[in-house]
């Protein structure tokens, strides 16, 4: 699991790749490191975003895995799921709002911002993938970066980790070549040493 190096990259908080070899110059590294930070730029995720069930594979079982039974896992993994993502281009180009609904009519129920580095989320209630929360509101560690990834449409992944109270959880976002929006959740679970993956996919609507 390969999160951002300040070493690599102060503007996306990424590995570019696993060889980090040393610069000849520091020209030539901030070169780079602008053109690293334009491929993230240029991962372009906004719009909305409707998950097509029958595309998605291990995502029920995904939800088993997090305590949910065969029966209500199902249910959820079928179950309508639309995100809206808004660049914020007047703060930082790399930071993202979303806003996540049931339905594109309802009234949505969580809006989250992905900046880069560390940050917190609070949530109230029960949460699909992270349980239901304390009496008064949980919060959870996340992190959020870029790294280089072979099969998206750019070569450029948006990966976000979260410490969860089952376990780590790492979520890649990217595009590939179809166009499509690509989910890919990791739990490492405390309990067990397993690894619950999932890989969830979404069309532009």
């Amino acid at each position: 699991r390969t999160m951002g190096s300040p070493n690599d990259s102060d503007d996306c908080d990424v590995k570019k790749s696993d060889d980090s070899s040393t610069m000849n110059s520091k020209k030539e590294g901030k070169e780079e490191s602008n053109s690293w930070k334009d491929q993230c730029i240029a991962l372009d995720l906004s719009g909305r975003w409707t998950r097509e069930h029958s595309l998605c594979t291990g995502l029920a079982k995904g939800l088993e895995g997090r305590g949910y039974s065969k029966e209500a896992a199902e249910k959820k993994a079928a179950a309508p799921y639309v995100q809206e993502w808004t660049r914020n281009n007047e703060k930082d180009p790399l930071e993202w709002n979303v806003i996540t609904f049931n339905t594109e009519i309802a009234n949505p129920y969580r809006d989250v911002t992905y900046a880069v580095g560390d940050f917190e989320e609070k949530y109230e209630g029960p949460s699909i993938l992270f349980g239901p929360s304390d009496q008064k509101g949980s919060t959870l560690k996340r992190h959020m970066g870029y790294e280089k990834c072979s099969q998206c449409d750019i070569g450029v992944a948006l990966v976000v980790t979260t410490e969860t109270p089952q376990g780590k959880e790492e979520s890649k976002r990217y595009l590939n070549k179809e166009g499509q929006l690509i989910l890919e959740r990791k739990l490492y679970l405390d309990k067990g040493g397993d690894v619950i993956e999932s890989k969830e996919v979404f069309e532009r609507a």
